[in-house]
């Protein structure tokens, strides 16, 4: 929904995701959200094991409609950008308490950060799908 918190919506793809990549389950999931601008983002999540060493991998699909001007003053335009990306490794990570120590990567058996925190992400790659 237009200027639905993404969040929520952002949570809950991440526990799907994170449940069938250690189930090692094929699966997809789309996720799209929209801001008060008008701008959309549409992410596709495709888990299979399609790779070339037979692996599990995932792969981003990642479609957004975004406002863009020349000057300040200018008229805007609407303009789309597509992204593709695959990667074979997915972790769940909570975010440094400061810019000098990386984030920290919880491991399998670590229960995920409480729900009124949102300093976990669940990275795809290098890519932070960030809560």
């Amino acid at each position: 929904m237009r200027g639905q918190d993404a969040e929520p919506v952002l949570a809950e793809a991440s526990a799907w995701i994170w449940k069938h990549w250690q189930d090692q389950e094929r699966t997809y999931v789309r996720v799209s959200t929209h801001d008060d601008d008008g701008e959309e983002q549409d992410c596709s999540y495709f888990i299979d094991d399609d790779s070339d060493n037979g692996e599990m991998q995932v792969t981003l699909k990642i479609h957004r409609l975004a406002w863009d001007q020349d000057t300040p003053t200018g008229a805007r335009y609407l303009a789309m950008e597509d992204n593709v990306f695959v990667a074979i490794k997915v972790q769940r990570t909570e975010s440094p308490v400061n810019d000098s120590t990386p984030p920290r990567i919880l491991s399998q058996e670590e229960e995920w950060p409480g729900a009124n925190t949102t300093s976990a992400s669940l990275t795809i790659g290098s890519l932070p799908l960030t809560l």
